[in-house]
């Protein structure tokens, strides 16, 4: 068994050096020796193209030589729109706007003339030379020495795209084969373990066929399993003699599949949802197995958690790959291999289904014949229209991905989708901008349990609005889009939230979408008394975790009084862009609060005593605010002049003692006397107050000494260049851990919230 791998090379002249990307030297790069020999099924998956392709491609001296590098994946059915659109995505950083195919290969010809590029594609199955002619005359005006590399399974398609150079490698040897093995399935074991078990782990790498990926499946398998007779039980599987195609690979992940609890098991078979190559968000993945009932009833950080633990034993079993990760090691996304892939479109026995729609097209034939599809996404470009007729043929459909760029959902959603769809469990749009309502119909999906753009349409007869939220009582997350567009609060109590006892996650959004324009609407008379009344009006649910407000008008109770006495268990709050609120909310009384982001609230001028929610006239006793805050990021408060809680609070004050990150970002006009130091964190405010070019660190002078101090394990803040050597020789004073990242801003011990967009923590 061998695959190919293959270089196109335009604009060639006679004598050209072509050491920059020579295969044989790819080749020696991963120890495997080039052959040409192949069997009649052609090239195996696992063997490895992409990874040595990826070598290739990530390597300094091609990343220096090439001027534009395009990575895109191919795979199977073949679909020269896509591509055309994932080249120039890869081009230009954002998704083109454009439909036709043809203004798509013209921009790519304009993009690429007199640029010397790497192209690579991955996995191609096509053999029509048609199909790829397009985008040979793409690229004949590009610089001399580009070079296209392609992977491919098929020996044809090798002779149709008339490669110049062709590599074909044998599988690995046993011995290399054990070396790749034995690097997972022996890792944390002693050498008497794995005296005992590496015999009959020798037999079970002879059935992996020399596939890298076979012997990294069921290493990852065993690396769990410490017993002979574990490990015999692995070996003597009648699995091993499945005359399936492609059996090399299907054994091992038949063999870790069958060992994954049931519940783990639906989760997986749930990923084939995903086209081929998606990259999948870990968190949006486990809010849709939530919304699928694969946990238990139990509260949203619990079945968070439940969430997190399936998903790490998935990629612990390389069910999942190419991880991206925040920069203290969290994993934000991944993707599936193509065989993996294969295999949970197989396990899910056709339930999922994904459908692309191009600009223009519009298809009365049903795409799913007999199939009984129970998920599905539907990928939109630029101008698609969807076809009426799908949704006639999914009425049991329980999950709706749809995933567009701005240009191409109508203004509103059918009214025959949610008619239709009846059964549905999840509904998740995604870059669907341009959405302006829902249609009224969706409050009749009394099964939805998570929506990702509730869309309010303001008024129009067709549209939802608060009201329709009214039935949907097994909601867990849900995103209120359009506040800013009601005009009467009195229809915020119809939305009944103070009885959805299922509700963890709640998104506020206080824009008006009937304009048109996010950033210019919402400019009512009276806008900032109906936003408060609204916000007043709407009941909290009561077993709220996570809760964000956006754009919020008001200039007051941003969190209602009545909601601070009934958000008990809120664990997560960002208020982000309430541009005319004036005081911070009494915060400190949240008695499970751990995370907190304020960002934008252009009007706040101090914060004082009353965001800690204590009395000035306390009788005296021992107070405790924020006591289970963990996290805090605070920035771009422009208009911030002083953070000073006072000196009227009688008593001892502990304040935010379990703090271990703090972000202090963006305050321009703060001035040098501060009371965040005199409170609460005298290390971490100096730091900030210095970062931003205070006159003297030592002019730091309160009253009386500052109360019990919240013990700081991290603190991220961005300071002026001429400052940065003496803050970070005073902070290394301080706390032992310091770490600079590449933006010269300094931070200490966790990283939690860098890379990551700001939102509420999951």
């Amino acid at each position: 068994m061998v695959w190919r791998l293959i270089v196109f090379q335009f604009n060639l002249q006679v004598g050209e050096c072509q050491n920059w990307l020579h295969l044989e030297a790819l080749t020696r790069m991963v120890g495997m020796a080039a052959s040409r020999s192949f069997d009649k099924n052609g090239w195996h998956l696992g063997i490895g193209k992409t990874t040595l392709a990826q070598l290739a491609y990530n390597n300094d001296d091609v990343k220096n030589h090439f001027e534009k590098r395009i990575w895109v994946c191919v795979s199977d059915p073949f679909d020269e729109f896509r591509i055309a659109r994932s080249i120039i995505e890869a081009l230009t950083g954002s998704a083109p706007d454009v439909a036709e195919f043809q203004s798509l290969m013209q921009h790519i010809q304009e993009f690429v003339e007199g640029e010397k590029f790497l192209f690579v594609l991955d996995d191609v199955w096509n053999e029509d030379y048609c199909k790829w002619e397009p985008f040979y005359y793409c690229f004949k005006n590009c610089l001399y020495g580009s070079k296209i590399l392609i992977t491919t399974r098929k020996e044809t398609v090798a002779c149709i795209m008339g490669s110049t150079d062709v590599i074909s490698v044998n599988v690995l040897s046993e011995m290399e084969c054990w070396s790749v093995f034995e690097s997972l399935a022996f890792f944390g074991n002693s050498m008497e373990e794995r005296e005992n078990l590496e015999k009959i782990g020798r037999e079970i790498i002879r059935k992996c066929k020399g596939l890298p990926l076979a012997a990294k499946t069921i290493a990852s398998l065993l690396r769990s399993k410490n017993t002979e007779k574990e490990w015999k039980n692995i070996l003597e599987s009648e699995i091993w003699e499945l005359e399936e195609v492609e059996k090399g690979l299907l054994a091992p992940l038949m063999l870790s599949y069958y060992e994954l609890p049931s519940k783990v098991k639906q989760c997986f078979a749930y990923c084939a949802v995903f086209p081929k190559d998606h990259e999948i968000l870990k968190y949006d993945l486990i809010e849709l197995w939530m919304a699928q009932g694969y946990f238990s009833e139990k509260g949203y950080k619990e079945m968070k958690d439940i969430g997190e633990k399936y998903f790490n034993i998935l990629a612990s079993r390389s069910f999942f790959q190419d991880f991206a990760k925040s920069g203290d090691g969290e994993i934000i996304c991944c993707k599936m291999h193509d065989l993996v892939h294969d295999f949970a479109r197989y396990i899910s026995s056709n339930e999922c289904s994904t459908i692309e729609i191009h600009g223009g097209e519009e298809s009365a034939m049903s795409p799913f014949g007999e199939k009984k599809i129970l998920h599905l996404m539907l990928t939109l470009y630029s101008g698609a229209l969807v076809p009426i007729s799908i949704w006639d043929n999914v009425k049991g459909l329980r999950s709706l991905l749809v995933d567009c760029d701005e240009y191409s959902w109508s203004s509103e959603v059918l009214p025959q989708l949610f008619d239709k769809l009846t059964c549905l469990r999840a509904l998740k749009l995604k870059w669907t901008h341009s959405l302006r309502f829902l249609s009224v119909g969706i409050g009749e999906l009394i099964r939805l349990r998570g929506v990702s753009r509730f869309v309010l349409g303001g008024g129009n007869d067709r549209a939802c609005g608060l009201e329709s939220l009214k039935k949907l009582n097994l909601l867990r997350a849900c995103s209120i889009y359009g506040l800013g567009g009601v005009s009467d609060g009195g229809k915020a109590a119809k939305a009944e939230l103070e009885k959805k006892k299922y509700l963890f996650y709640l998104r506020l959004r206080f824009d008006d979408l009937r304009d048109g324009d996010e950033e210019q609407a919402g400019r009512r008379e009276n806008e900032e008394d109906e936003d408060e009344r609204l916000l007043d009006a709407l009941g909290p649910p009561p077993n709220l975790k996570n809760l964000a407000i956006r754009k919020y008008r008001g200039r007051r109770n941003v969190v209602p009084r009545n909601w601070v006495m009934s958000l008990t268990n809120l664990r997560a709050l960002v208020l982000k862009n309430c541009r005319n609120c004036e005081h911070l909310p009494p915060l400190g009384k949240l008695p499970s609060l751990e995370d907190l982001e304020i960002c934008r609230m252009e009007s706040v001028k101090r914060v004082g005593h009353e965001f800690l929610g204590v009395e000035s006239d306390t009788d005296g006793s021992s107070v405790i605010v924020f006591p289970k805050l963990k996290y805090l990021k605070f920035y771009d408060m422009e208009e911030l002049e002083e953070w000073d809680y006072g000196t009227a609070i009688k008593g001892e004050i502990i304040i935010m003692p379990r703090l271990s990150f703090l972000e202090i970002g963006g305050c321009q006009r703060r001035q040098e006397r501060t009371g965040l130091c005199y409170a609460t964190l005298p290390t971490s405010s100096l730091i900030e107050e210095f970062s931003k070019g205070a006159a003297a660190i030592t002019n730091y002078n309160h009253p009386r000494p500052p109360p019990r101090i919240a013990a700081i394990a991290a603190v991220c803040v961005q300071p002026e260049a001429d400052y940065r050597p003496l803050m970070t020789d005073v902070v290394q004073s301080l706390i032992p851990l310091v770490k600079k990242n590449a933006t010269g801003a300094t931070s200490f011990g966790s990283s939690r919230f860098q890379h990551q967009t700001p939102s509420p923590r999951h």
